[in-house]
């Protein structure tokens, strides 16, 4: 399989995801943006604040702060101030967001069975390995690349 390959193929599982949850975006009259940082609040409460979402989920902070806010008043997030540091807001969901969360993971987890269909557990396992090695190659290089190294 060729790089391009592997880059539409992840594109197409992106597409399927996102297919998949039209109902839940239909239903709660949210965007698939604001429905991914719900999800991902939920899912990754460590990372809680604004700055996170844009860092790890890589959407920019004008469209984060958008939909933060619009999530916030419609009761499916709450701010908290972090102790200690009062320039920090911890994004919080509500009992609304979980039910929402929920079924993304629901999705997450139709989606996977779907994709993974025809494919052994024996092969699963490989298959992890190979992107957890993929995963950490792409740290180090990621941690490289901060540090103002030209080559990783």
């Amino acid at each position: 399989m060729t790089q391009e390959e592997i880059f539409i193929m992840f594109r197409n599982m992106a597409e399927i995801y996102e297919e998949n949850c039209e109902p839940i975006i239909k239903e709660n009259n949210i965007p698939l943006i604001s429905l991914e940082i719900l999800s991902f609040l939920s899912e990754y409460p460590e990372h809680f604040t604004a700055k996170d979402i844009c860092s790890i989920k890589m959407i920019k902070p004008s469209l984060v702060s958008l939909h933060v806010e619009k999530l916030v008043k419609n009761g499916y997030l709450v701010r908290e101030a972090v102790n200690g540091d009062r320039r920090k807001v911890k994004l919080i969901c509500t009992e609304k967001a979980a039910a929402v969360a929920n079924a993304c993971k629901e999705v997450r987890d139709k989606c996977f069975t779907m994709l993974t269909d025809g494919i052994s557990e024996e092969e699963k396992q490989r298959f992890d390995n190979c992107l957890l090695k993929i995963s950490k190659n792409a740290e180090i290089i990621k941690t490289k690349l901060k540090g103002g190294k030209e080559n990783a």
